[in-house]
């Protein structure tokens, strides 16, 4: 794969996207460095400790009611300190099947003004991790459904009795007439599905912007996975975000 500019990223905090108010993100991800160093040695020795995380999403503010700053309940202001909070991000676009990443966090910081006469109104805002590891995976699942549908499927891997398929949710809008959203994630041992298996079964989504977090853990030989999305109601519309990845830690 040749290098790729960061110019088509899609950014997730719980039901809301921040991807057309954004011009900047910074993710970091690692673990503390732990000093055990004793007598005797001659030179300093050090372990790996707990696993961290942090995010910082800055741009331009736009009020309107249904975005993340000007809604009541968006993520920008009043849902600072909530915990594991659902982010998910995709480097270089959203097709089934590219590279995306997933965590849950708390959102630490939201900065709602600064700057000089004459500047845009910009923002930013910053999380860590809570009790969750980044979860590298893959988008299954993107855009206005309006009909039922399957994402694609990728071949993301089998999971050993030591790991995890995580999957997100994320929905960031609704309309029609008693809609609603039925999301499961099933694995299967090729491609066409044809023995599928139900690994995980969201909440049914009745017409709210939210998000969703769900695990299954190993062992399972499959090795394909997809998501698979039940729409009803009248004139209904769901615009959604999926990502599915494997991490190694059992994480609730």
């Amino acid at each position: 794969m040749a290098v790729q500019g960061l110019m088509d990223a899609r950014i997730f905090l719980g039901g809301y996207e921040y991807t057309s108010f954004s011009n900047s993100l910074t993710t970091d991800y690692g673990v503390e460095v732990l000093d055990n160093t004793v007598f005797g040695d001659s030179t300093r020795s050090n372990r790996a400790g707990l696993r961290t995380f942090s995010f910082t999403v800055s741009g331009y503010r736009d009020d309107g009611s249904s975005t993340p700053f000007g809604d009541t309940s968006g993520t920008a202001y009043s849902r600072i300190g909530a915990a594991r909070e659902v982010f998910s991000f995709a480097p270089v676009g959203t097709a089934d099947g590219q590279r995306s990443f997933t965590i849950r966090g708390v959102n630490g910081t939201y900065t709602p003004l600064s700057g000089s006469v004459g500047d845009l109104l910009p923002f930013e805002l910053t999380g860590t991790a809570a009790h969750s590891e980044l979860i590298k995976g893959v988008v299954e699942g993107v855009g206005a459904k309006t009909a039922t549908a399957n994402s694609t499927g990728t071949q993301i891997g089998a999971l050993s009795a030591t790991q995890t398929l995580y999957a997100a949710l994320h929905v960031t809008a609704y309309s029609g007439t008693s809609p609603t959203l039925d999301v499961k994630i099933q694995s299967d041992d090729n491609g066409a599905f044809s023995s599928a298996t139900d690994r995980i079964t969201f909440t049914q989504n009745t017409g709210s912007i939210q998000s969703q977090w769900g695990s299954v853990n190993g062992a399972v030989t499959d090795d394909y996975w997809r998501s698979v999305m039940t729409i009803g109601g009248t004139g209904p519309s769901f615009t959604v975000f999926i990502t599915l990845g494997i991490g190694s830690l059992a994480i609730s």
